[in-house]
């Protein structure tokens, strides 16, 4: 039972709000790793869900998952929260959200390049560069190999999308001369 995009991004904004900037990143990694755990495995994701479990019976699973995990006491707090309110199957949606919230805050960006061939490290930084100055954030790599792509590359930072691929630029060309 996934819960909506409007739930996830109001679970995330007042995580986000609650926890300082400093230490947002080690509760995110907390959360995915609680989210590999309860949602990766049925067994452990159904005690959670199923109505045959009382909270008391879920609050001490939860209990046993914090301190196998360590997890601080804001983010128990918080996957409590979420399994009260029978929203714990959208731990992922609400970690991808306040993810790109920590990166919003913290003025970093991370950018998905897809290429034919790996990047140099020469090239990659170049990128890396070229897309800081352009978005006035840092700006992280992720290199995807698709030897579809026969040559150029495609750049994906959030919602903006570069594609100076040969098989892009092929597409444009085929739907141009369709249009006509």
């Amino acid at each position: 039972m996934k819960i909506s995009g409007k739930l996830a991004v109001r679970y995330a904004k007042s995580l986000y709000a609650s926890v300082s900037i400093d230490k947002l990143e080690a509760v995110i990694n907390e959360l995915t790793a609680v989210n590999q755990l309860v949602c990766g495995k049925k067994h452990i994701t159904g005690i959670f869900i199923n109505p045959f479990f009382n909270d008391e019976d879920r609050m001490n699973a939860l209990g046993t998952i914090a301190g196998g995990l360590a997890l601080q006491d804001m983010t128990r707090r918080f996957v409590a929260t979420l399994i009260r309110s029978r929203a714990i199957k959208g731990l992922s949606q609400i970690i991808t959200i306040l993810a790109a919230l920590y990166r919003d805050g913290m003025k970093t960006a991370n950018a998905v390049v897809v290429s034919p061939i790996a990047l140099t490290d020469k090239q990659a930084e170049e990128l890396r560069q070229a897309l800081s100055a352009r978005l006035n954030r840092d700006v992280t790599i992720d290199n995807i190999i698709d030897p579809t792509l026969i040559g150029g590359l495609i750049a994906k930072v959030g919602n903006l999308v570069i594609d100076n691929s040969i098989k892009g630029q092929l597409r444009l060309l085929k739907e141009a001369l369709t249009k006509e």
